[in-house]
């Protein structure tokens, strides 16, 4: 466990497990959201179908990860994650919120969602010794 003395993996490893965390949340919750909003499983499904998409386009991120700082990548998907996030109770506390908002909104999100992983998988040769690396991949 001498991994977590490790500052750097230690705040990549708990960042990683609060986002899960809100992943996790915001899929159930958009969905229900989704679900309330259309009154329809035909918009369920479509929201779940449109969340999917972003991952067919996920071999995209390699070369993304490759030109651009880690560090850099990992503090903005997150960032921009959240104002997208944050659409969500602003519209619906100024009236707008409806079914084809958070079906646009959905899909965004996930697109940067997709990024956030291969690029901390990427930065781990960084941050720990090679003899750790097996172990520090095998974690969130």
């Amino acid at each position: 466990m001498h991994l977590f003395m490790n500052r750097n993996f230690k705040l990549m490893f708990m960042g990683r497990v609060i986002s899960n965390i809100g992943d996790s949340l915001y899929a159930v919750a958009a969905m229900w959201l989704v679900s309330e909003l259309g009154g329809s499983t035909f918009y369920t499904g479509l929201a779940g179908f449109l969340t999917l998409i972003p991952r067919f386009m996920q071999f995209f991120s390699g070369p993304l990860i490759d030109r651009i700082s880690i560090r850099f990548l990992l503090m903005n998907t997150q960032l921009i994650q959240a104002v997208l996030l944050t659409i969500i109770p602003l519209a619906s506390y100024l009236g707008m919120l409806n079914v084809v908002l958070v079906l646009i909104l959905s899909p965004l999100i996930s697109v940067f969602n997709i990024i956030i992983y291969p690029a901390q998988m990427s930065a781990l040769p960084r941050l720990v010794d090679k003899k750790d690396l097996l172990f520090a991949k095998s974690n969130p």
